[in-house]
């Protein structure tokens, strides 16, 4: 896949985590077949709640949208780029 496709719904012991080989837009839900699946092994769902904090920490090319719908640069004290580190494993 082009990106990751994660879910998580829930907090803590009601958390439930999927994956998917689609984004939730009527045309991959409608007119397509697709799939998502629940994330049950407690190893895979710690890593991949690891690449989704450092994806959403990202102030190098990591953006917010606005109440507007335009997007800004994150900030950050320091400069924290979760592609190059991920790309060290």
């Amino acid at each position: 896949l082009e990106h990751s496709r994660v879910y998580i719904f829930g907090e803590e012991f009601d958390e439930v985590m999927y994956i998917s080989s689609a984004d939730i837009m009527n045309r991959n839900l409608d007119r397509r077949v697709e799939i998502a699946l629940p994330v049950r092994d407690a190893g895979i769902q710690k890593r991949i709640r690891r690449i989704m904090q450092l994806t959403y920490c990202d102030t190098v090319k990591g953006r917010v949208m606005l109440p507007d719908g335009s997007y800004a640069v994150k900030k950050g004290a320091e400069p924290l780029d979760s592609q190059k580190i991920l790309s060290v494993r």
